[in-house]
């Protein structure tokens, strides 16, 4: 039943881009419209996110073989929380919201890869980026706690079911109207965060922010001294 209902949801994530796609070639086929760069950037653009989920879909299929390859070093995150958080700032800025991170100025080694890492953190920013209202707050944390490092991207918005929250990584789980396929997006960038962060031995949950909205949060075990995966 699972198998089925990912099959129809793949489906249905290809359905509308290859549409789009589709009705642009044909018009310009057709002579509707002129093959200025104009006219063939909405087909390139669903091309570019036709690349996104099949590449989301691939690292996901490595991840449940047990074939997701880490390059694991020692490394202090301060330094890459702050750039990958400052990297996403204009994004959210574009959509209205406030940014802010308060990280200390050193953070316990942990043994990672900071690539997939980046790419954790990333996805999590750009999930709040999709769903938050203008207006609305993100605040990136970290923490030495219970002998690992703790991350936190806490944010003001809409929120969810306190019931729904272990659904929140699911594969193409959106929830309630407020997360529709209208805001772009996969649907597989937290599935993919918790896999890697599941893959560095960690933990990853979501729990609502006090005062109303939704963290994401994920721990690492403190450990410099962990052999390379």
């Amino acid at each position: 039943m699972a198998r089925r209902a990912q099959t129809a949801d793949i489906a249905h994530e290809l359905r509308n881009p290859l549409a789009v796609l589709q009705g642009t070639l044909e018009a310009i086929a057709d002579g509707v419209y002129e093959p200025t760069p104009e006219n063939i950037a909405p087909g390139l653009d669903q091309v570019r996110t036709l690349n996104r989920l099949v590449e989301d879909l691939r690292l996901l299929a490595l991840a449940d073989a047990g074939e997701l390859r880490l390059e694991r070093h020692p490394l202090d995150l301060a330094d890459l929380l702050q750039r990958v958080g400052e990297a996403h700032r204009a994004r959210l800025e574009e959509q209205g919201l406030s940014f802010a991170c308060e990280l200390p100025a050193t953070l316990p080694p942990v043994s990672v890869d900071a690539d997939r890492l980046a790419q954790v953190l990333g996805n999590i920013l750009d999930n709040a980026a999709r769903y938050v209202p203008p207006g609305g707050r993100v605040l990136l944390t970290a923490a030495p706690h219970d002998g690992g490092l703790l991350v936190r991207v806490a944010d003001n918005g809409p929120g969810v079911p306190a019931d729904e929250l272990p659904r929140v990584f699911e594969r193409f789980w959106r929830g309630e109207s407020s997360r529709s396929r209208a805001t772009g997006g996969s649907g597989l960038g937290l599935a993919i965060a918790r896999r890697i962060i599941e893959a560095h031995e960690g933990r990853i949950w979501a729990e609502p922010t006090p005062g109303g909205g939704l963290t994401l949060a994920f721990w690492l075990l403190e450990n410099g001294d962990r052999e390379e995966r």
